[in-house]
């Protein structure tokens, strides 16, 4: 009587384990962006609540200004206390998606249907970038908040741009008001 394994027992092994990992690397890879993507979303989140705290101290000055909206950059809100950096030399926090800096604008608006003031942190419209659902761009001095995954990036469904629709009809982006 022998002991131990055959070839075959041990090919038909670690083609059974290859199928697994086939397998769990794409839904692993999935996972992964989906958290980075979830931490993006905290942060930013706390930026915009940060900028309204902020927003409710200067909210006269906001409301005075050109359009009743005021663009301040998250370094402001570190230098005011509002936010601690996440560098210990510079003002700054990161991405966590692609580790680059978070650079956009926050644009505080004063509403005037709610009497209160709206922080949203924006970035330049950019046709060949992926946006993601909730994300809020600007163009053309307007706000656009993205309501559908954009990704249709290379031009299937006509020129890509921020009045496009998906293959589904729906369309990528709507102008944000108060």
């Amino acid at each position: 009587m022998k002991k131990g394994f055959t070839l075959v027992e041990l090919l038909a092994v670690l083609i059974i384990l290859g199928l697994i990992i086939v397998i769990a690397i794409p839904s692993y890879t999935e996972i992964y962006s989906r958290i980075k993507r979830s931490n993006m979303q905290s942060k930013v989140t706390e930026i915009e609540t940060a900028a309204l705290k902020y927003g409710n101290l200067i909210k006269d000055d906001v409301k005075n200004s050109k359009g009743n909206c005021t663009i301040i950059k998250v370094a402001t809100l570190i230098e005011r206390g509002y936010m601690v950096s996440e560098d210990d030399v510079e003002a700054i926090i990161y991405d966590p998606t692609d580790n680059t800096v978070l650079d956009g604008d926050i644009h505080l608006c004063y509403c005037k249907s709610k009497m209160d003031i709206t922080a949203n942190y924006t970035v330049p419209f950019n046709a060949y970038k992926v946006y993601h659902e909730g994300d809020t761009v600007t163009y053309n001095d307007k706000l656009y908040e993205c309501l559908v995954d954009y990704t249709d990036i290379h031009n299937k469904n006509g020129p890509p741009g921020i009045f496009g629709t998906n293959k589904d009809g729906k369309n990528y982006f709507r102008e944000v008001t108060c």
